[in-house]
């Protein structure tokens, strides 16, 4: 009996912390990761600028300035491409809906130098092997 009581005490607490976190912002205020922001308040979070606008009489976080943040942690505009260890990623929106760079070409990587997908890589003494368009080296038999 004494469980059952803790338990719906430590239900009530966890209930009244998410309630009193979920109100912290007034009902003129966008809220995002915890924090309030004013209408006509701006702020960054990750790579993308936010401006608190009000539509319709609701506050609403509007998207300013979307980017993309590359590995070392520099943001950069959509549509830009990078690579890495033979892939090319693209700033773009994913899956998800959220903007991030995203592999549109893998190559392979033989002996430190990277191929293109279809390409035909030689060896001296060897049969050549190819480069598939899914990075899989595919070499002939002798």
């Amino acid at each position: 009996m004494m469980e059952l009581f803790y338990a719906a005490v430590v239900l009530l607490v966890y209930q009244t912390v998410f309630t009193v976190r979920a109100d912290l912002c007034t009902s003129d205020q966008c809220s995002m990761n915890g924090q309030c922001y004013d209408v006509g308040k701006r702020w960054k979070y990750t790579c993308i600028k936010y401006k608190c606008v009000n539509i319709e009489g609701k506050p609403v976080a509007q998207e300013k300035n979307i980017r993309c943040e590359w590995q070392n942690g520099r943001c950069k505009r959509i549509g830009t491409t990078k690579t890495s260890e033979c892939t090319t990623f693209k700033c773009m929106k994913d899956q998800n809906e959220k903007y991030a760079f995203s592999p549109i070409k893998t190559g392979c990587k033989v002996n430190g130098k990277c191929f293109k997908p279809e390409a035909e890589i030689r060896f001296r003494n060897r049969p050549p092997c190819f480069c598939t368009s899914d990075a899989q080296l595919i070499c002939a038999v002798h």
